[in-house]
């Protein structure tokens, strides 16, 4: 990280808040967790801590999220660098990076998650499994009649 990291520069208090609207719903002011407290400008690569929304993603889905950038600072940009999946509990990561001179800037974003598919339970699986061979062995019999 060559800046100071997300809500950490020295021209406010040193520590701004991430501000978060779930569709229609109320900003929520969000202040991440950092290795270090304010007013530590963290400029060096580190992880915050993260925002989960209520509701949570439906644990039997797998999900695709994508980027709408609505205020992004020429030179800088905002990317997805991990998609939800099972694997690893349906987290996404979003980076912000704001490595363009002249200071720092606010970014808007929307994040869309949107449903790909269920994901089968083992059990449906062996019981499509288990229909499929029981109409096998039944079809084979009819056939040795």
């Amino acid at each position: 990280m060559d800046f100071a990291a997300v809500g950490r520069h020295h021209d406010g208090d040193g520590n701004e808040p991430t501000v978060l609207t779930f569709g229609a719903g109320t900003p929520i002011e969000w202040y991440p967790s950092w290795p270090e407290a304010p007013p530590a400008e963290i400029r060096y690569e580190a992880w915050s801590s993260g925002y989960t929304p209520a509701p949570t993603l439906d644990p039997n889905w797998e999900w695709y999220a994508s980027l709408e950038e609505i205020d992004v600072r020429n030179g800088g940009f905002v990317t997805i660098t991990q998609q939800p999946t099972l694997a690893n509990n349906n987290t996404t990561i979003v980076e912000f990076n704001d490595n363009a001179p002249a200071g720092p800037a606010w970014y808007s974003v929307i994040l869309n998650v949107d449903e790909v598919r269920p994901v089968p339970e083992p059990s449906s699986l062996l019981l499509v499994m288990g229909s499929l061979l029981v109409f096998g062995a039944f079809k084979f019999r009819q056939r040795g009649r």
